[in-house]
């Protein structure tokens, strides 16, 4: 599988979280409908990789599995910013300063992910872990304090976290 192509469906995700971040802090309902449609390119390309992987990638099994997985979790991750979007937009949600900066802490994680992912180092996988577990503690205290109102955002924030944690396993067995 080409990395060209797994860059580029990062970095429509990221650019989908950052720009649905500031879409919801300017209340513009209009670009975040335009936002959560960026996930259809994202869902085309993760095909393409998925066939790619079925075909072409069989040369070396070893990373077939993981890339695969990565694969499927980034087209996961598009689903819930689109879904983050569409659920603004069908509540008119205004979100909370202490929510705006868990979505932005969530959004610099995934950002991070990409950062080890294309410029791997066991150190920054450490980094990673360790922003992820404070992360968990940060939303297990806001679950108990969430208004009912925020509370699929504050879902769908955990979801992207978590993963985005989940997919340094298969990194890791692809490139050590």
């Amino acid at each position: 599988m080409k990395r060209s192509l797994l860059r580029r469906m990062f970095r429509i995700i990221l650019s989908m979280a950052d720009d649905s971040l500031e879409a919801i802090q300017k209340k513009d309902w209009e670009w975040l409908e335009a936002i959560a449609l960026h996930d259809k390119d994202v869902n085309k390309i993760a095909d393409f990789c998925r066939r790619i992987l079925n075909t072409a990638g069989a040369e070396d099994y070893r990373r077939i599995p993981p890339g695969y997985f990565i694969v499927e979790q980034l087209e996961k991750i598009g689903d819930m910013y689109r879904d983050m979007c569409r659920h603004c937009i069908a509540h008119s949600l205004h979100l909370s300063r202490e929510l705006q900066g868990l979505y932005r802490d969530t959004n610099r994680f995934l950002k991070s992910f990409y950062g080890v992912y294309f410029d791997f180092d066991l150190a920054d996988m450490r980094d990673f872990a360790e922003e992820r577990y404070r992360l968990k503690k940060v939303f297990e205290q806001r679950f108990e304090k969430t208004p009912l109102k925020e509370a699929r955002m504050l879902c769908l924030l955990n979801f992207v976290v978590e993963s985005t944690f989940d997919m340094n396993g298969p990194l890791m067995t692809a490139r050590l």
